[in-house]
């Protein structure tokens, strides 16, 4: 069981720069695939096999791009898994003006 917290994963998703090449509904970076799209419909342990096979790119990516690796303290990564888990739970965002009466 995943004891994470998904708050706090969104604050470490942003502080910690991840948000410079993913994005999150739209919103963040384009060099790395859009998060709530990658996570959707995956289970727990596809999802964490997933960023540990990924993870050696990343970081040549992150390097060449001038930024340090983050490193995460004890609990950060449940906690950063929790929050990408947790945007499966949700749709893309809607957009007011559109369905806005006519």
């Amino acid at each position: 069981m995943l004891e994470g917290d998904p708050f706090r994963g969104r604050t470490l998703f942003v502080s910690k720069l991840c948000n410079q090449c993913h994005s999150v509904w739209g919103h963040g970076g384009s060099l790395g695939p859009e998060i709530a799209r990658v996570v959707a419909g995956k289970p727990l342990v596809q999802l964490t096999g997933e960023f540990w096979n990924h993870t050696p790119r990343m970081i040549d990516e992150t390097i060449e791009r001038g930024y340090a690796w983050p490193t995460l303290e004890r609990g950060e990564m449940a906690d950063l898994l929790s929050y990408l888990y947790y945007l499966r739970l949700f749709d893309t965002p809607g957009v007011a003006s559109r369905g806005a009466a006519t």
